[in-house]
């Protein structure tokens, strides 16, 4: 006759027990994994929308401000303004109608003006003086960069493109370097938005649920 302990559980028993053992165990971790999910989604929220703000922000520095104000941004490209502005640095400029200049730009204002008029290139220089009395303009500015030793030559209002609202350190590196690789940066910028759009995927996404384990 076959002898059976006291305390031996049929196979299928067993097996329940074991099955509803392992699900306990799962359901003690559970919560813990579950909160520590969330937090990381959470943290991912937070770094994609403070990204996303900064990004807005520069946007509006680099282009919607000066537009707004008839002027434009400029990289500034050598060291005549250093401190107060920095090779690399972009400046945003506040339009100058050349009719109303000599009213509306005044000593110590940082201009950007053209070395000749009709010409490309922008100096931009503090206004060190107006001179109210000129012949054959309403007034002259003599300008001077903060690191030059001495003054250039007297600036006329047809020349004056601007008065510097504001500068924002090192993004004129990032526009001379796109300047001079565009298929290398149209790639960074691909790649930049597919790692955007994978970070909010993931910072998003609703949490799957688990299964539920059914005992006997």
């Amino acid at each position: 006759m076959a002898k059976h302990g006291a305390h031996a559980l049929p196979r299928a028993a067993a097996k329940s027990h074991a099955e509803t053992s392992r699900a306990a165990r799962r359901g003690q971790g559970g919560p813990r994994g579950a909160r520590t999910g969330h937090a990381g989604r959470m943290a991912l929220r937070v770094l994609v929308g403070l990204a996303g703000l900064a990004a807005l922000a520069l946007i509006a520095l680099v282009v919607v401000v000066p537009r707004i104000n008839h002027g434009t941004a400029l990289t500034v490209l050598t060291g005549s303004m250093r401190p107060t502005i920095q090779p690399g640095d972009m400046v945003a400029t506040r339009g100058i109608d050349p009719a109303t200049a000599c009213d509306r730009v005044q000593a110590g204002d940082v201009i950007a003006y053209r070395l000749q008029t009709g010409e490309p290139t922008l100096i931009t220089h503090r206004v060190v003086a107006k001179n109210t009395q000129s012949t054959g303009a309403s007034c002259t500015f003599i300008t001077q960069g903060d690191a030059n030793p001495n003054p250039d030559d007297p600036v006329l209002p047809a020349q004056v493109r601007g008065v510097v609202m504001y500068r924002i350190p090192w993004v004129g590196h990032v526009t001379q370097w796109r300047a001079g690789h565009p298929r290398t940066a149209l790639g960074v910028l691909g790649g930049a938005l597919v790692l955007i759009a994978l970070a909010i995927g993931l910072a998003f996404r609703r949490p799957s649920r688990r299964r539920s384990v059914r005992g006997s």
